[in-house]
């Protein structure tokens, strides 16, 4: 990922180039359920949460332009944005 960045409840961006030389852990202030984001160079993921589903910390790696975590329990939407757009398929219907 080329110069991507995560908004975080509008709190925090977090810089995830793959030029990035550390791994970020982040503790998500003011969401009902503790929740923990992790960031290392080129990906991001929801570590842990006390969400009743866990579907986000199932959804994994969020590592390409336009790809998404949401936690709704959390009102939480993570975001992979960046200058390059995902031109790679795994099927194409029509």
């Amino acid at each position: 990922v080329e110069k991507a960045s995560i908004q975080l409840l509008a709190y925090d961006k977090v810089d995830v180039a793959a030029g990035a030389s550390e791994t970020v852990t982040l503790e998500v202030p003011g969401a009902p359920y503790p929740i923990t984001v992790e960031a290392e160079p080129g990906r991001i993921r929801i570590a842990h949460s006390g969400c009743p589903n866990q579907d986000c910390v199932h959804t994994g790696w969020a590592d390409q332009v336009g790809d998404q975590i949401i936690c709704l329990p959390n009102r939480l939407v993570i975001s992979l944005s960046g200058a390059e757009a995902q031109t790679d398929f795994d099927a194409v219907t029509g």
